[in-house]
């Protein structure tokens, strides 16, 4: 592999990492707000679900946090807590998107 396609390919890496990171904080957050920190193996695969589905912006509508309803002031905590994590899913998936089409377009 020569040098000009080694740097978009570390750089994927780390914003892979990134994202890897992104869903595991997000996951983190999750159970401390929804499960007051009791991690359970509900909990744990309720978080993943949710940080997954969360940042990767897919949203698919079927799954929100359980045991809530609208008047619980933790869904306001959940939503301020979901946003900044979707624009990072959005931005690093935006971001992978170009550096995959310009490996592709080196080719």
């Amino acid at each position: 592999m020569n040098e000009s396609n080694s740097q978009p390919l570390l750089v994927l890496r780390i914003l892979l990492f990134a994202l890897f990171v992104a869903v595991l904080l997000f996951g983190m957050a999750y159970i401390d707000i929804m499960f007051n920190g009791d991690i359970s193996a509900e909990s744990l695969t309720e978080a993943a679900y949710y940080a997954a589905q969360t940042v990767t912006t897919v949203g698919y509508g079927n799954w929100v946090p359980k045991g809530v309803d609208a008047q619980d002031p933790r869904i306001l905590e959940m939503k301020l807590v979901s946003v900044p994590f979707m624009l990072l899913g959005a931005t690093l998936f935006a971001v992978i998107i170009g550096i995959v089409a310009n490996l592709i377009s080196r080719l």
